[in-house]
């Protein structure tokens, strides 16, 4: 339990380094996290570092790497069943494809996020 409790304030500093603009501590944070969950075997917490993990690398202009995090968060999110969480990975899909200059696929993928937030209680907590 010790590792899961760890794994989850290590996500919330990593937040609040982002949000500061410290990208590179997030990255260390989120990594440390990582290795929490692995050990406490949580793969609810790898799959918010995953979604985590994609926000910074789309920030950072590293659309090559987005891809890898947003399916590994997307895989969690629905095994889960956890609606918000992936129609916050489905908004990034839509950021990730709008900055790769694919406009048709963008719309889709913000279409695809929007139904599911007015569809489900994605809205709320």
């Amino acid at each position: 339990m010790a590792n899961l409790d760890r794994g989850w304030e290590l996500i919330d500093r990593a937040q609040r380094a982002r949000f500061a603009g410290d990208t590179a501590q997030a990255s260390a944070l989120f990594d440390e996290a990582t290795r929490e969950f692995d050990a406490a075997g949580d793969s609810r917490g790898l799959t918010v570092v995953a979604h985590q993990r994609a926000t910074i690398l789309l920030v950072a202009g590293r659309l090559g790497d987005v891809d890898r995090e947003l399916d590994e968060a997307e895989r969690g999110f629905r095994e889960h069943k956890d609606d918000k969480g992936l129609a916050h990975v489905l908004f990034a899909r839509g950021d990730l494809a709008r900055r790769r200059g694919d406009t048709e696929q963008a719309l889709r993928a913000y279409a695809d996020a929007r139904d599911l937030y007015k569809t489900s209680d994605a809205l709320t907590a």
